[in-house]
């Protein structure tokens, strides 16, 4: 299992990659607080995601989530099997529990706690449950991505392997 990371995605401050992530072109990830940005197992961040830690703490982010084009992530904390979709915001230091879906263009407030199993959707940022198994089903999915993805970015892509 290969970390990718493109050539062209920026990464800057004290930032640790976990074994199999990916990293799309265009991507920013970086810390300009000074606290380490500690990313986990199988992430993809697609392009133009931007994950930003502007705190002296530590940002945590799990393993097996998904963050779709140009979302702008500055938690301080997000679990595993988590969906951020396009556009979507997640606040300065809100802690995002397992198995959540932020919808597209949807936001969280500034220090929120969003609880596990939570889908977050439409216009004015409406939530609902979901079952705990929905984090199973999307599992096969997630890792057939990455594996197109670790197979096709490096054919059309300049990438670092880590």
């Amino acid at each position: 299992m290969t970390t990718i990371v493109c050539v062209d995605a920026e990464l800057r401050g004290s930032i640790t990659l976990g074994v199999g992530t990916v990293i799309h072109p265009k991507c920013k990830i970086i810390s300009v607080g000074g606290g380490p940005i500690l990313i986990g197992r199988n992430n993809i961040c697609e392009e133009g995601v931007t994950i930003i830690n502007n705190s002296k703490n530590g940002m945590v982010i799990g393993d097996d989530n998904l963050f779709e084009v140009n979302c702008y992530v500055a938690s301080k904390y997000i679990g595993h099997h988590n969906v951020i979709e396009p556009k979507a915001v997640i606040g300065e230091n809100t802690t995002i529990g397992d198995n959540c879906v932020l919808g597209a263009m949807c936001t969280t407030a500034p220090d929120e706690v969003i609880p596990s199993n939570t889908v977050i959707f439409g216009s004015d940022n409406q939530r609902r449950s979901q079952r705990p198994e929905a984090a199973e089903e999307r599992s096969a999915l997630h890792q057939r991505h990455l594996d197109y993805l670790r197979e096709t970015l490096p054919k059309y892509n300049h990438v670092k392997r880590l």
